[in-house]
């Protein structure tokens, strides 16, 4: 992971924008298949059961479910180590502390999201209740109740209980005035002004949202309605607070200093919304030809927002 505060940024605002449009893709509508094609950060877990199924191996969603939650955690606790093996203060530690904000964040929504596919089950040809990502799993078999329990917990110590803890450790520091370079966690606020140098948490809050949405709204509409709540009053919360620190745009000089961090971050906030937006107009009329439109409006949406973000901070 690249200590360049640019290339940091380029990743922490690109990975933020699609994994919001990957939760988006969460909204219980026909989304045409490119759409799902064309998002990065997408696990191919289907295929990779397929793959498992063919070669006679055991491997289902189970264990991929599983892998989402304890080889992240196996990774996480060896950089823990190595960290705390370093000298206090050194280089060296406050680069694999860096490593392993960056890590959990962007664990964050994988596995929440992995924990949500356990409540969708279905009634088989058979009419028992099985797991929708995995027909071969009974609803009401010991091994789902085990899953069930490892995202309970995952959901409370990590959806819940991340958020909260950042909030309140990096209050805390900042009443011991020992909000710098030094602080183990100093890659969660150093993005952000000194007003509101706890917004790392209102970013997962955000994705924590989005998936109890998806996840225990069944209804299309009322879906994409609280997606649009969401986004919007994160948009909102974002304008007013104004809480990122200022990175210079050249591209703008005319119209004065511009903050290219905010503007970024203000436009993927606007792409999300109108990804909401779009999902609500399908799921009013779920029509291929309309789907179609939809699936290439958001498509388009993400990636002239990549490319144009790309070159913005390329300059």
């Amino acid at each position: 992971i690249s200590m360049s505060r640019t290339k940091m940024l380029r990743v922490k605002v690109l990975s933020t924008f699609f994994q919001i449009a990957e939760l988006t893709t969460m909204i219980d509508i026909s989304w045409p298949n490119f759409v799902i094609l064309t998002l990065p950060f997408q696990m191919p877990i289907a295929d990779s059961q397929c793959l498992a199924s063919a070669s006679d191996t055991s491997w289902g969603f189970d264990s991929t479910f599983y892998t989402y939650i304890y080889v992240p955690l196996f990774v996480f606790g060896a950089i823990t180590l190595a960290a705390r093996l370093q000298p206090k203060n050194s280089p060296n530690k406050i680069k694999l502390f860096t490593t392993l904000s960056f890590l959990v964040t962007l664990w964050y929504s994988p596995v929440l999201k992995i924990c949500s596919e356990i409540l969708d089950c279905a009634k088989s040809e058979e009419g028992q209740s099985v797991l929708v990502a995995d027909p071969s799993i009974s609803c009401d078999s010991t091994t789902m109740l085990i899953m069930r329990l490892h995202g309970a917990l995952i959901s409370a110590f990590v959806g819940v209980g991340l958020p909260v803890w950042i909030y309140l450790r990096i209050s805390q520091l900042e009443k011991m005035n020992a909000l710098d370079a030094n602080a183990p966690i100093s890659s969660l606020f150093k993005w952000y002004n000194a007003e509101t140098p706890w917004f790392e948490a209102v970013h997962l809050m955000r994705r924590g949202l989005l998936i109890a949405s998806g996840s225990f709204l069944k209804d299309p509409l009322l879906q994409c309605s609280a997606y649009i709540a969401i986004n919007l009053c994160f948009l909102i919360t974002l304008v007013k607070l104004r809480p990122l620190f200022f990175f210079p745009c050249s591209l703008l000089k005319k119209y004065g200093e511009v903050n290219l961090f905010f503007l970024s971050e203000c436009l993927g906030a606007t792409a999300a919304t109108l990804g909401s937006v779009l999902a609500f107009v399908g799921a009013i009329n779920m029509n291929l030809k309309l789907m179609n439109i939809i699936g290439v409006i958001f498509t388009t949406t993400n990636t002239l927002f990549a490319v144009a973000f790309a070159y913005a901070y390329s300059e």
